[in-house]
């Protein structure tokens, strides 16, 4: 709501196939949590968006989050996959492989940005995880 009122941008949220006792460790939900605010910070920035979906899935043995936009979009096979960051997106995949998980985005000019972050179960429970 604060977003939508800050920025004019309406934001559609989606929590589905959640399991009600499915509980992320802190570190998880922090960085899923900065994943989403460094995504809608940067649409409010560059994309020129009037809409924007979040969605949260449990499905398949991962935890997946999706970002999506209607705005001015980018030619996304154009960015290192290194490097300097590019509107943020560098430090999001880092974070989601951080969190041993995959980084997914789709753009294309004038079509919006789709972003995925997936996130297999199994490695949420790992020491590793546990410990960022």
């Amino acid at each position: 709501e604060r977003y939508e009122e800050m920025t004019d941008i309406k934001v559609e949220f989606n929590v589905t196939r959640i399991v009600e006792d499915l509980r992320l460790p802190p570190p998880v939900e922090i960085q899923l949590t900065r994943i989403v605010q460094e995504a809608l910070s940067n649409i409010r920035k560059h994309a020129k968006a009037t809409k924007v979906k979040v969605a949260l899935d449990h499905n398949d043995g991962e935890i997946r989050v999706t970002i999506a936009d209607n705005g001015r979009g980018f030619e996304s096979t154009r960015l290192p996959l290194k490097g300097q960051p590019h509107f943020g997106l560098q430090t999001r995949r880092e974070r989601t492989e951080a969190l041993g998980g995959r980084f997914v985005i789709e753009s294309a000019t004038g079509q919006g940005t789709r972003v995925e972050v997936h996130i297999p179960l199994a490695q949420l429970r790992t020491n590793k995880v546990l410990s960022l």
